[in-house]
């Protein structure tokens, strides 16, 4: 429900985001960026990691808030014990229309509608150790209950979600793509890239972390 008299107020918890390139970061850039420039009325309230200036990634708008927090953006652990003194007394006082988590465990803002993105549930596969998915387990499931919406990027990863918690309310959601850097290269750059990184006549492009689970 919207604050009766005022503009529409979205929290989001920006806080495991980092300098690091991914491309959950890349999405919370391309999709926010676009949301702040197209609802000026709306105010943005993005909370930081205590390592990385995450607001600064839209610019001095005058609809953004930028909220700075001792919650680490790496490492699960670290990120819920300096949350457990900070998120009661951040939410004191303010209320949010929408409050958005990136990530587990998520956080609940009072009488806001709750989203919570998911990219992945890989801590539940088999090939991770025994006590790591059961905690993440437990963590995911109990994260889910806390959210009015999950938004995810694939069918396939709703599909994933859904035989995990059959109950919860899933949104696909897909990355988006900026075609503006792309071009068609002549032949002769096409040689000349092969030329310079030895590459075969034929062979395929892929940009992401190396990684087991990228399946190379």
């Amino acid at each position: 429900m919207q604050n009766a008299g005022n503009a529409l107020r979205i929290g989001l918890n920006g806080t495991c985001f980092s300098d690091r390139p991914s491309g959950a970061r890349n999405r919370f850039i391309g999709i926010y960026s676009e949301l702040i420039q197209r609802m000026p009325d709306a105010e943005f309230v993005v909370f930081e990691p205590a390592d990385s200036a995450v607001g600064a990634w839209f610019g001095d708008r005058d609809n953004v808030i930028r909220r700075q927090t001792p919650v680490p953006s790496e490492g699960r652990t670290g990120r819920f014990l300096a949350g457990l003194g900070f998120w009661w007394r951040a939410f004191g006082g303010q209320t949010y229309d929408v409050f958005e988590n990136f990530h587990m465990p998520a956080v609940s803002a009072p009488a806001a509608v709750s989203l919570l993105t998911i990219h992945d549930v890989r801590g539940v596969q088999p090939d991770q150790p025994r006590l790591e998915r059961y905690f993440f387990r437990r963590v995911l499931m109990r994260s889910i209950a806390s959210a009015d919406i999950i938004v995810t990027v694939s069918r396939t990863m709703k599909d994933e979600i859904l035989s995990i918690c059959p109950d919860a309310e899933v949104a696909v959601l897909y990355n988006g793509l900026d075609p503006t850097p792309f071009r068609t290269l002549e032949e002769s750059e096409l040689d000349g890239f092969r030329r310079k990184y030895r590459l075969p006549q034929e062979f395929l492009l892929s940009v992401g972390h190396f990684e087991p689970r990228k399946n190379y």
